[in-house]
């Protein structure tokens, strides 16, 4: 959107869940000898996604870093975790 790439975990479930998880995404520069990581926590499928962007409760990367990141066809290489709050270790991993 207007050249920012958002990225927001959305939990499908009761919404009283939702304040349990947050998720860590973590994207690789070219040469994968950097990267941008960033922690949230993750957001109810009922919440509005126009409301989760301007809050800035999501992954944004503005276009330096997203072509820092990207390859020649626009593709980015990231990893995502999703962990449970207050739990340091991963519940599970994509």
């Amino acid at each position: 959107m207007n050249g920012v790439f958002y990225s927001i975990l959305l939990y499908i479930g009761p919404d009283a869940d939702v304040a349990k998880y947050r998720y860590r995404a973590e994207f690789f520069n070219k040469e994968h000898v950097e990267s941008l990581a960033v922690t949230l926590l993750a957001r109810s499928w009922d919440e509005d996604l126009g409301e989760i962007r301007n809050s800035g409760k999501c992954v944004k990367l503005y276009p330096e870093q997203f072509n820092c990141c990207a390859n020649e066809r626009s593709e980015l290489t990231f990893s995502v975790e999703i962990l449970t709050v207050g739990n340091k270790y991963p519940h599970g991993q994509c």
